[in-house]
């Protein structure tokens, strides 16, 4: 039993998005409700040292309750994670 088809799929989606976008980026997979979570995937990023970010939230359509919730988690981690100047 592969677990939750939710989490399989997503895993196979970025390993399959890493092997198109090859090594010279870093394909992170970050879940609202279990792990792995956004911010612990932002701040991995941030850890190693990675300087843009790109979020791609994968809902089927745009709610604040959803898209919206997840992108203002990653802004509050983003912000405490990375150096802008």
């Amino acid at each position: 039993d592969k677990g939750s088809p939710l989490l399989f799929h997503s895993e196979e989606l970025k390993e399959s998005l890493q092997k198109e976008l090859g090594d010279g980026f870093v394909v992170k997979l970050g879940m609202a409700y279990s792990e792995p979570f956004v911010g612990d995937s932002l701040k991995e990023l941030a850890a190693a040292g990675v300087d843009d970010v790109l979020l791609v939230p994968m809902f089927p359509q745009y709610a604040s309750s959803t898209t919206g919730s997840i992108l203002a988690n990653a802004y509050t981690v983003a912000s405490e994670s990375f150096c802008t100047p």
